[in-house]
């Protein structure tokens, strides 16, 4: 992929990822993307809203990118079922990214006003918005330990 030999090389502090979206083809390139970009995160991909809380309990993620879009159940209600497992747990939870192709200003103004949701991404995924989480992950991850 063009663009990938100038990547930023350096070091991201969250180790793990979980992502969440039920297009395959928009899976296997973001899987790409991070591990080129950040080959020492360690990133568990998923389609299926039903595989999210198991997965946050077993994988433990540090940051969390939700489709909005998904299949049965949106990421939104996804995102109620998380915040009621966090709220029993609250080492639980990641840092978490909405994201989403829709232009649909709806779901970018709820990202905005939810205090659950740290970022709102609009895909596709690129190495650019990859940079722009992880170092938005890291600010507040300074902020909270300050």
């Amino acid at each position: 992929m063009p663009g990938l030999s100038k990547m930023s090389k350096k070091k991201a502090f969250v180790k793990r990822l979980l992502f969440v979206d039920d297009d395959a083809v928009y899976r296997m390139t973001s899987e790409y993307l991070f591990k080129h970009a950040h080959p020492e995160i360690e990133m568990y991909s998923i389609s299926e809203a039903s595989e999210v809380l198991p997965a946050l309990q077993s994988f433990q993620p540090d940051l969390m990118i939700l489709d909005v879009n998904l299949p049965i159940n949106s990421g939104w209600e996804v995102l109620d079922e998380a915040v009621d497992l966090f709220q029993n747990s609250p080492g639980l939870k990641p840092y978490i990214a909405m994201c989403s192709s829709s232009i649909d200003l709806d779901d970018a103004n709820k990202a905005k006003v939810r205090e659950d949701v740290d970022a709102y991404i609009e895909k596709p995924l690129t190495v650019r918005k990859i940079e722009q989480l992880l170092e938005a992950y890291q600010m507040k991850v300074d902020v909270l330990i300050r």
